[in-house]
């Protein structure tokens, strides 16, 4: 029997329990300009972070839907370990995605505006394993348009001389 147990008895001294991250990631949204013209193009940038100080979040997710007056071009690219996902419908995905503490995550898209107005795109919340769940983010952009001034010209061929009592010829009367 060991010394100092007599009873016999096999103490197990057991680690505390580790479930990996427990701080869902921080999401903010930004636009590279806050105007734009139609057709102009900016930047829409989300930054997620992770909080936590040593784990490193995956699966990170979220989505966020462009307003009409605001596309981006369709398709799928690499973004932060995971995909980044446009449609033409306006709705963007973001899965995947791992995000190591102390060093941010930047999602980047190019933005068109395509119509004028006041446009806010908001995200749904972002999400991380294990069912970690974080906030929203919104960013706004104005799209405006202009439109150039110009100086009218008149012209107005030379006409025949106007005699009293005659009618004026078309020609007398027409300036453009």
């Amino acid at each position: 029997l060991p010394q100092g147990n007599p009873t016999g008895s096999i103490f197990v001294i057991a680690s505390p329990k580790d479930d990996g991250p427990t701080v869902a990631p921080a999401i903010s949204a930004a636009f590279g300009a806050a105007i734009i013209a139609v057709n102009g193009t900016t930047s829409l940038n989300f930054t997620i972070t992770n909080p936590n100080s040593s784990y490193t979040l995956s699966s990170v997710s979220f989505q966020a839907q462009l307003p009409s007056g605001l596309q981006a071009a369709a398709g799928t690219t690499a973004a932060c370990g995971g995909a980044l996902t446009t449609a033409p419908s306006g709705s963007i995905t973001v899965s995947g995605a791992l995000v190591a503490p102390g060093s941010p995550c930047v999602v980047s898209l190019t933005v068109t505006g395509t119509a004028a107005g006041t446009y806010t795109v908001t995200s749904g919340a972002a999400t991380a394993w294990p069912s970690l769940t974080g906030n929203t983010a919104s960013a706004t952009i104005t799209v405006t348009l202009t439109t150039n001034k110009t100086t009218p010209t008149i012209t107005w061929s030379t006409p025949a001389a106007i005699t009293y009592g005659t009618p004026l010829s078309a020609t007398q009367l027409n300036a453009t």
